[in-house]
């Protein structure tokens, strides 16, 4: 089973909200499952996902918070951002769920 995702998380830059908002309240991409807002500094994970794939989504956007916070989102194109961040996420995801067996 999956364990409840924080509140906040920590960066070098400081705390980084996490928010439970449902896709089709939000603003932009209504079919996204999650979003790091840089400016406001908060994550945001669909409520309404398994919760399994919120646990793959949050870190997903966490790796978007830590490649911009470290300065390093501008050496990837966007597509290799999503790669990198999915990649990375479902190996974390995998990881944290097999040791809650």
């Amino acid at each position: 089973m999956a364990p409840k995702l924080p509140k906040w998380v920590w960066s070098q830059l400081g705390p980084v909200e996490v928010r439970m908002v449902e896709g089709k309240k939000k603003k932009k991409k209504p079919d996204t499952m999650g979003r790091y807002f840089m400016q406001s500094r908060h994550i945001e994970v669909d409520p309404s996902l398994a919760p399994a794939v919120q646990l793959q989504t949050f870190r997903h956007e966490w790796i978007h918070m830590v490649l911009i916070d470290a300065g390093l989102h501008n050496a990837f194109t966007a597509e290799q951002q999503e790669l990198i961040c999915d990649v990375i996420a479902t190996a974390m995801a995998a990881e944290i769920l097999n040791s809650t067996k």
